[in-house]
């Protein structure tokens, strides 16, 4: 959806049925035209303008998307981002608790790795970095009361939170 089409459009509050509204391609389509309006996803794993540029040249900018998230949560929309698959330093060095600052308003999160990439399986500590995202998340998600899903195959993911995105 563009922009300007969320910023206009009341949604009522009570929803007879589940809404989901996503963001990573509000405004884009696969050739980067901003005239389309098909979303994919709520990814958001970083805020730097050269790894959009990079990795995510056919999604809307992340400020975007930061943006019309939170003109969700503002309509008192349950709201929810994706941080995966989140980048390592080689390829972006950022602070996580910046980004997850940025989101602490979101009702739900993933976390995950980025899989199925010799740049990043390459990255030396590898399994430490995302341990150590692993426990900043959870600890993040913990403190600000947002339920938390971290991807099979990242440090610290478990079975108990795979069904999390099907409740009410």
């Amino acid at each position: 959806m563009p922009a300007q089409f969320l910023a206009s459009t009341p949604v009522p509050l009570r929803q007879s049925r589940p809404l989901s509204m996503e963001t990573s391609s509000i405004g884009k389509d696969s050739k980067g035209d901003s005239s389309s309006s098909r979303p994919d996803d709520n990814n958001l794993v970083s805020m730097d303008d050269k790894f959009h540029s990079a990795y995510e040249p056919f999604s809307a900018p992340p400020s975007e998307r930061l943006k019309a998230l939170r003109h969700c949560h503002d309509l008192r929309l349950k709201t929810w981002v994706s941080l995966e698959p989140y980048p390592t330093p080689n390829i972006v060095d950022q602070d996580l608790k910046e980004l997850l600052k940025k989101v602490a308003f979101v009702d739900k999160m993933i976390f995950g790795r980025w899989n199925y990439s010799p740049e990043v399986n390459g990255h030396q500590g590898i399994e430490k970095f995302y341990r150590d995202c692993s426990k900043t998340v959870s600890e993040f998600c913990h403190k600000k009361k947002i339920v938390l899903h971290i991807k099979q195959g990242t440090p610290m993911s478990t079975k108990k939170s795979n069904g999390l995105f099907h409740e009410d």
